[in-house]
């Protein structure tokens, strides 16, 4: 096993593009524990992805585990926030971007009904700890590494243009505003009878023989 997120670092950074089996384990201040367990690439999107092989669980003070009903396919959803089961408004067990007022509930049509915290914990917790494990052997490890760092290779690479597009967007709208006050410049110029058109030097200068004559 090898972790692959704890609670000082952003979850998003540490599992998007994994594509390894992963145990998420979960610790409340109350000392509760519980999670899920998935095999499926781990990916930011507005809708439910995942997999029958997906398991929510409840690990301590009680060992249970909630197996897919069949009736349901929303394992897992990663946009604000990590959800699992339910719907995008009420996830199952759904952990928001904030880390607070987190949410465990009794049951949804993804997974079997049952208690994800116990019975006088009630639905709501606060973390005290989250680490998201990477499972499944060593080749399984190695494979789902790989894909995660080519995942992070093309976000790195598409930040990296939009930068590019951006700074010569700003280049342009800087070279057009100086051309905008040059031409501002010669045409005011153009109205005075001391400047005359320099064909050599491609522009106007001042004639200073006209300038004194006046």
């Amino acid at each position: 096993m090898i972790s692959l997120y704890s609670y000082s670092f952003s979850p998003k950074h540490s599992i998007l593009g994994y594509s390894g089996p992963t145990t998420v384990l979960i610790e409340t201040e109350q000392g509760h524990i519980l999670g899920g367990f998935f095999t499926t690439t781990w990916k930011k999107a507005s809708k439910f992805y995942g997999d029958s092989n997906a398991f929510l669980f409840q690990l301590f003070p009680t060992l249970q585990v909630f197996h897919p009903t069949g009736e349901d396919t929303n394992f897992i959803h990663l946009q604000d926030g990590l959800g699992f089961g339910g719907t995008t408004n009420l996830p199952r067990l759904f952990i928001p971007a904030s880390m607070e007022a987190c949410n465990a509930g009794v049951m949804d049509k993804t997974f079997r009904q049952g208690d994800l915290l116990p019975g006088e914990a009630l639905e709501k917790f606060t973390i005290k700890s989250i680490e998201i494990w990477g499972c499944g052997g060593e080749e399984a490890i190695e494979s789902g590494l790989k894909a995660r760092a080519e995942k992070r290779a093309l976000t790195d690479a598409a930040i990296y243009d939009a930068r590019k597009i951006k700074d010569r967007r700003a280049f342009v709208e800087d070279i057009n505003l100086v051309d905008t006050k040059l031409y501002k410049h010669r045409e005011e110029a153009r109205g005075r009878a001391e400047f005359r058109v320099d064909e050599k030097h491609d522009g106007y200068v001042l004639d200073r023989s006209m300038e004194q004559g006046q």
